[in-house]
Formats: C-alpha cells, sequence, structure tokens
C-alpha cells in the first residue's frame, strides 16, 4: 500500500506541475525502499528527486501514530460532511503527505535556495546568528553549527511558501490542485476532495518525535509547523502534544517549550529594523503583538492570527531587505540546541529526512555515496559559501581554526581542516609573479552555427493551452533552456515561437610563449617536530612559512600551466618518522581538487624525527613523465637514516639527462648536507642552498622551476 500510494501522489504532483510549473513536470523521482536510517528520507539536487521509504516500518508508524491523532477530527480537516472510516484516512493522509514531499523538494530551486548567492548569504546569516547567540563558540564549531542547521532553515522558508500556496485559494498552485484533485474525481467515501488540506506537513516530523528519534530543534520546528499549518484545533492540540512530550523527554518542559515557540516567532524580525519591516508594509509591533496567541491553539480567533503570520512570512522571505537577517535572528533562538555532531534538518539522525538536505547539491548522488562523504561534501560546501561571504579577516581566522582543530571535527569532517588549510595558504601564499611573456593571438573560422532566435510570442487562453503538445513544449524547454510556455496572469499563458538561424562564427587562439618549465617537480619536505607542530596554520613556525613558499610556487606555476594549456606532474615526499609518499598526479588536478591524496600528504605534518628512506625514489621514478624533472629536497636538520643510500640515489638521479636536484637547508648546517654540498661543487646539476629565512627560498627555487626565453 505505501509504495503504491507513493507512486500515485508522483503521477499527481506531476499532472499539477504541468499545469502551474510546466518546466518541473519531467523531474526524475527515485524511489527506493532503503532508507539510510528510520522508516523514510527525501532529498534533492535540484535535478532529481530521491525518495525512499521502508513500507512496513512506515505502514506501521502511520497506524500506530498519525491515524489516532487525526481520526476524530478527519472529517473537518478535509471538509466533507461525513465521518471517514480509517482505511480511507489512512490512504488519504499518506496520500497528501507524499504529495507534500514532492512538492517540498521542488520549490526548493524556486524558494530557497533559489540561487547560488542566495545560498551563500543565508549560509552568512546562519553563522552571523550562531556567533551572536554563542560568542564563545570557535570559528570552526560555528560554521559547524551553521553546518548542521542550514537544511532546517532552508525548510522554514520552503515549507512556509508550501503552506502559503496551498492555503490561499487564490494562488496558482492551489487553483492547480484544485483542477487536478477534480479531473481525478478524488473523494472519500464517496466525498469530493477539493483542496490539499491543512494539516500535513509535520506528519513526518510527528512519527519522529513520538519515536524519539529525532533532536531539539525538529521538535521545535515541528512545534512552528504545527502552530502554522491546521485549520482543527484539536488536530492541533494533539499535533503540539507529541512535540512537546519529546521536548519534555529532553529535559525542557511545556511551559518552557511554548516561550522557545515565541522566542522562534520574534526571532524572525528580530534583527529587522522597524523601518525596514515598514517599507515591505509590515508593522513590528503588530507582528510582537500577536506572537502572544501563538501559544492559544483552541482560541476562536487563532486560525486568522497564524493566516497574518503565513501572509506575512512569507513576505519578509519574499524580500533581500529582510530574508537574510530573519533567518539570522531565527538562527540566535535556535543555535544553543543545535549539536555540533549531526545536521538537525532532518527527522532521523544522519539521514536525508523529509527535506533533509533538499537544494543543497551536497546529496548529488546521494545514493552511490556514503553518509560520511556526503556529510564531508556538506562541510566542504558551507565553508566555501562562507569563505564567499566574509572579509579577508573573518575567512583566514575561520580557515587558521578549522586547519588547527583537526580534533574537533570527526569522521563527518573527514579531510575538511586539509581543505581549511590548502585554501589558506591559496590565499595567503608569498606571492610568485610571473613576468611578462610574448603571447600570440591569432583568429580562425570556426564555420556557422545554428541558434534559436525568437519570432513572436501568442497570449493563449487555458482551453487552448491544454490542446497544445505539452511533452514536445517540455522537451525543447528542457533541451534549450528557452521558456515557451509561461503564465501571463488573468487565467492566460504566454506561448514563444522560435526558429532556427545561421550565425557566422569566429574563433581566437591566445598562446603564451617564452615561458619553460620542468615536466615533473617532486618536493621533498621535512615535517619533523623543529618544523613546528600539528596546529601550525598562521601560526609563523617553520612549517607554515615553508607551506607559504611551497603554494607560492604552485600558484605561479598553476598559472603558467593555465595559460600555456601545458602540464606537469606534481608530488610531495614528506618524511619525518616515516617516509609518506602518495604518487604524482597532474599539478592542475590537484591545485582545483577539492581534496586529493597528494595534500593530504603535503599538509599533514608527522612532528617525529628526522627519518628519510631512499626506498621511495623507485616509486617515483615509475609515476615519471618523460623529459625534465626537477627534486627539491627541504629540512631544517641532520636527516636520519640510510644517508648512504639517499645520497646514492641524489648523484644517480642527477647524472641523468635533464634532472636537477636542488637540496635547502634552513638555519642548520648538518653532516649530510656538507656531503651534497660537496657533490654540488662537482655537478651542476646539483644545487645546494642553506638559508636563514625559509622566505628566501621562493626565490631560489622560482629560478630553477620557471625559465623565461
Amino acid at each position: 500500500m505505501v509504495l503504491n500510494t507513493l507512486r500515485n501522489a508522483e503521477r499527481t504532483w506531476r499532472e499539477i506541475a504541468k499545469l502551474a510549473t510546466p518546466l518541473d513536470a519531467n523531474k526524475p523521482v527515485f524511489i527506493g525502499t532503503k532508507p539510510k536510517n528510520g522508516d523514510f528520507e527525501a532529498y534533492t539536487d535540484d535535478k532529481h528527486i530521491w525518495i525512499n521509504v521502508d513500507e512496513a516500518k512506515f505502514r506501521k508508524n502511520f497506524d500506530n501514530i498519525v491515524i489516532p491523532a487525526y481520526i476524530s477530527s478527519a472529517s473537518t480537516l478535509y471538509r466533507v460532511k461525513n465521518s471517514i472510516s480509517k482505511l480511507e484516512l489512512t490512504t488519504n493522509l499518506m496520500f497528501d503527505n507524499f504529495l507534500f514531499v514532492h512538492f517540498h523538494e521542488q520549490l526548493h530551486p524556486w524558494v530557497c535556495p533559489n540561487s547560488k548567492d542566495d545560498k551563500r548569504k543565508i549560509t552568512k546569516a546562519l553563522y552571523d546568528g550562531v556567533k551572536k547567540a554563542e560568542p564563545t563558540l570557535s570559528e570552526s564549531e560555528a560554521m559547524m553549527k551553521t553546518n548542521n542547521s542550514k537544511n532546517l532553515m532552508w525548510d522554514v522558508i520552503v515549507n512556509g511558501f508550501f503552506v502559503q500556496k496551498t492555503s490561499e485559494k487564490s494562488d496558482n498552485l492551489a487553483e492547480k490542485i484544485r483542477f487536478i484533485f477534480a479531473k481525478d474525481g478524488r473523494k472519500i467515501d464517496l466525498q469530493p476532495v477539493i483542496d490539499f488540506p491543512q494539516g500535513i506537513l509535520p506528519i513526518v516530523y510527528i512519527i519522529s518525535a513520538n519515536n524519539r528519534t529525532t533532536d531539539i530543534p525538529i521538535s521545535l520546528m515541528g512545534s512552528l509547523y504545527s502552530s502554522l499549518s491546521y485549520n482543527e484545533p484539536k488536530i492541533r492540540e494533539k499535533a503540539f502534544d507529541f512535540f512537546l512530550q519529546d521536548l519534555k523527554s529532553k529535559k525542557i518542559d511545556e511551559i518552557k517549550s511554548m516561550e522557545i515557540l515565541k522566542e522562534m516567532y520574534s526571532g524572525f524580525v528580530k534583527e529587522i529594523d522597524p523601518a525596514t519591516l515598514s517599507e515591505i508594509g509590515i508593522s513590528k509591533d503588530e507582528f510582537k503583538k500577536r506572537i502572544k496567541l501563538v501559544d492559544k491553539l483552541t482560541d476562536s480567533g487563532y486560525n486568522d492570527n497564524q493566516k497574518y503570520f503565513i501572509s506575512t512570512l512569507i513576505d519578509i522571505f519574499n524580500s533581500p531587505s529582510t530574508r537574510y537577517n530573519s533567518l539570522k535572528g531565527l538562527m540566535e533562538v535556535i543555535s544553543p540546541y543545535v549539536s555540533l555532531q549531526q545536521k538537525q534538518g532532518s527527522p532521523d539522525p544522519n539521514t536525508g529526512g523529509n527535506g533533509g538536505d533538499s537544494g543543497d547539491s551536497d546529496d548529488s548522488d546521494g545514493k552511490d555515496k556514503s553518509q560520511e562523504e556526503m556529510d564531508g561534501d556538506s562541510m566542504s560546501n558551507t565553508l566555501d559559501d562562507l569563505l564567499g561571504e566574509l572579509d579577508k579577516k573573518e575567512a583566514d581566522d575561520l580557515l587558521g581554526d578549522i586547519a588547527n582543530t583537526p580534533g574537533n571535527t570527526g569522521k563527518k569532517m573527514k579531510n575538511i581542516n586539509i581543505l581549511a588549510a590548502d585554501e589558506y595558504y591559496k590565499r595567503n601564499a608569498d606571492e610568485l609573479v610571473i613576468k611578462n611573456s610574448s603571447e600570440k593571438i591569432s583568429s580562425f573560422d570556426i564555420g556557422p552555427r545554428k541558434r534559436w532566435r525568437h519570432v513572436r510570442t501568442d497570449v493563449l487562453t487555458q482551453a487552448e493551452a491544454s490542446r497544445l503538445n505539452n511533452q514536445k513544449i517540455i522537451t525543447f524547454q528542457k533541451a534549450t533552456g528557452l521558456p515557451v510556455l509561461m503564465e501571463a496572469g488573468g487565467g492566460f499563458l504566454k506561448l514563444n515561437q522560435y526558429v532556427l538561424a545561421e550565425t557566422p562564427q569566429k574563433s581566437y587562439s591566445f598562446k603564451k610563449t617564452g615561458i619553460e618549465i620542468p615536466d615533473n617537480w617532486v618536493f621533498f619536505q621535512d615535517s619533523s617536530s623543529s618544523m613546528g607542530s600539528k596546529n601550525y596554520v598562521g601560526t609563523g613556525c617553520k612549517f607554515d612559512l615553508l607551506n607559504r613558499v611551497k603554494y607560492g610556487l604552485q600558484n605561479g606555476l598553476y598559472k603558467v600551466c593555465k595559460d600555456m594549456k601545458k602540464d606537469l606532474k606534481f608530488g610531495v615526499v614528506d618524511f619525518s618518522d616515516v617516509t609518506r609518499y602518495r604518487g604524482l598526479d597532474s599539478l592542475i588536478k590537484i591545485y582545483e581538487s577539492r581534496n586529493h591524496p597528494i595534500k593530504e600528504v603535503s599538509l599533514d605534518p608527522q612532528c617525529g624525527g628526522t627519518l628519510f628512506s631512499s626506498s621511495v625514489f623507485p616509486k617515483i621514478k615509475k609515476d615519471l613523465s618523460p623529459g625534465k624533472t626537477i627534486y627539491t629536497l627541504i629540512t631544517d636538520g641532520d636527516i636520519q637514516g640510510d644517508t648512504d643510500s639517499l645520497y646514492n640515489e641524489i648523484e644517480r638521479f642527477s647524472s641523468q639527462k635533464n634532472n636537477s636536484f636542488v637540496f635547502v637547508e634552513v638555519m642548520s648546517n648538518s653532516i649530510f648536507g656538507g656531503r651534497i654540498k660537496g657533490l654540488a661543487k662537482a655537478n651542476k646539476t646539483v644545487l645546494y642552498y642553506n638559508v636563514s629565512n625559509i622566505k628566501t627560498i621562493k626565490d631560489k627555487l622560482e629560478s630553477i622551476l620557471i625559465k623565461y626565453g
């Protein structure tokens, strides 16, 4: 029954979408039977929707939890005259729940987050809210709370829009739902169902709250949704009780729960200036006055009061001048209850949940990723969003704190400290300025190209539009991205028509000349305890300065490679207690990757002794590309281990054509360094430098890695 009802809901959703939002009518929906946790989950990457339900568990929970709460007032909820049988109520409540889920996932890219810029600004607003509510948190902890609550906050806007769109009879979505319900002849016990019922939204949250498998923020949000989405007092009271009892089990009594609910409403306007609210027609004083009534669940004026809030909140969310400060204020209320360990956007811990990761690319291809991988992607995306909004000092402080507190990251933030260190040094490397090189520019014809050109627009009635081939229109829109059938208001639609027209095309080629770079660069680095500690980023220790130099060279080489359309292989050998090597790879690929095995070797110091195993050289040799190879070895102490073998490898390597070995000692005159210094005098392909400051290494290595013609 459950899966059949889910598929029926999908079909109905598609019918409604064809009329209300044609571009979404063919969006793929993947239905599965194995949620990662709990009995149900749904998520989207904006291009696909995934819904997974454990049929047996979900049906049991529905029968034992949801139906008893709804059955006594079901006829009022569905606005039918006669009582409703248990079977009919089960089928219809389940159908409407699944229909809501489809619309919820569909609405994300339309309303929240509706763009990359919107996503970034929301993330920054939540981060600011966390920091204001809990100023003693570190930057990394504030980011973790932001990450763990962003889906929760996206859903506040999405669910608010859904309630508004299905409760206002004049709304386009409400009209299309009524039309399809009537066309399909939807009935309950032979009684027509006209509108989508208010009171569906919290059902999945109710199940989790009853089973104590949810967290405090979800139960708080469940109480908020209950206050907004019901038109039947008895059901409203029962729904509230699920969340109140769950919060009570988490040591928050009913009085405190109601206080928090009112604080959440206050949070929506807390950070917004009254004058700014007034500009969009909202009185802050009236908003605060009405908050006093939100806990009067059976009051005769309750429905009108909540209709005010639904309408007002949508006005706030629709205006960029208020949208982000509203979420910031709400976050200030929720932040103390948000976990540092797991996402708070789903009814069941660490699942996509009902909108759990909706709208976020985190869960793209979620079916193929482990929860740990998805959590890591989510944290990386949150960091990217914040870095796009923070000023330089704030960004550096955040990156440094994340990079230097790997112990707080846990499995769910695996590699986030490496990613933060990588980004920190990309931003703060000792700049390597590439000298001007000559550039050749040439143009060439690539032949005519056909492009779609708009030729006319017709205005159609609904009846005329219904006779069009919707499948062809949808296929064309999907293939070209061009709008064909659009709402024009007043019950009319616009039909845009296009023709293919040929246009001659010319392209240009730019090629850098006069710069020579090696085909391979192998970077040997000493990460012993004398170089620094695990918490090294931004500290000024030797390992921190070494990375500034290393990234300055990498940044410069990356730009040269992109300009010259050439690449080189790059790898890092890290030595301390052991010698670590993870192969060579394209420098461009390494530089552009969010996480890469070579970055893990490069940015994770061992902080032990100064041992070096020459057994790494045969492994490196297998990975080299033909051509010029440069080895650079940097150390601040006397290398231990089989130094004779190391010396022989350096001598053998440097004797080969097109190879160079650069040995740099920092504030040290070691015995082994003396041997290499002697070798350098006899062999021009071996270079020895002794420096008192790591920063001076950059100039010496630059002249070896980049040569100008």
